[in-house]
C-alpha cells in the first residue's frame, strides 16, 4: 500500500508536494462521493504507492451518530490540519489549492458551506493567541493562520495573491 502521505511529503521537492497534496485531497473527495467516510483522515493515515491512495485506521465511529455530510467535512478538516506544517511552508495559496482540489473532486458535500460557520470560531483561537507573545510567535499559531487564510480565500472564492 506504500508509505504514508507524511513520509512521501518529506522526500519531495516543494513543487511536487503541492501536486501530491491536491491529489490526496481529490482522492478523499472521490472516496466521499462513493458514500464513504474515514473518521481519521490525517496524512499519517493515508498511504501512496505512487499510483493509488489507501487509508488506514478507521477507528472513529462518528457515523451514524453524526450526519454523513458532517463526518465527511470533518474528514477534510482532519486532512488539512494534519498537513498544516507542509501547507504553512507553501502558503495560503497552497491551502486554497488543496481545498479547491477537494471541491472539484465531486464530493457530496458543499465544503464552502461546511467551512463558513467554522471559520469565525477557528479565527478566535488565532485572536486569543495574539494576547500572548509566547503563543503569538509560535510555529503552531503561524501554521494555523496560514491555513485559516487559505480557508477564508476558498470560502470567499477569492484566490490569495
Amino acid at each position: 500500500i506504500g508509505p504514508t502521505l507524511d513520509e512521501c511529503l518529506a522526500t519531495l521537492a516543494p513543487e511536487a508536494r503541492l501536486r501530491l497534496l491536491a491529489a490526496a485531497s481529490a482522492d478523499l473527495a472521490a472516496f466521499h462521493a462513493r458514500g464513504q467516510w474515514h473518521g481519521g483522515a490525517q496524512a499519517r493515515n493515508m498511504t501512496w504507492d505512487g499510483e493509488h491512495f489507501a487509508r488506514l485506521d478507521f477507528e472513529e465511529q462518528l457515523c451514524p451518530a453524526l450526519p454523513l455530510a458532517t463526518v465527511q467535512g470533518y474528514d477534510m478538516l482532519q486532512l488539512v490540519f494534519s498537513l498544516a506544517r507542509t501547507l504553512a511552508d507553501l502558503g495560503p495559496q497552497a491551502v486554497y489549492t488543496v481545498l479547491l482540489a477537494y471541491a472539484n473532486g465531486g464530493p457530496p458535500i458543499d465544503l464552502r458551506a461546511f467551512l463558513r460557520p467554522l471559520l469565525p470560531r477557528l479565527a478566535r483561537v488565532s485572536h486569543w493567541a495574539a494576547w500572548s507573545t509566547r503563543l503569538d510567535g509560535s510555529r503552531e499559531v503561524k501554521r494555523l493562520r496560514t491555513v485559516l487564510a487559505g480557508m477564508q480565500a476558498f470560502v470567499d472564492e477569492a484566490p490569495p495573491a
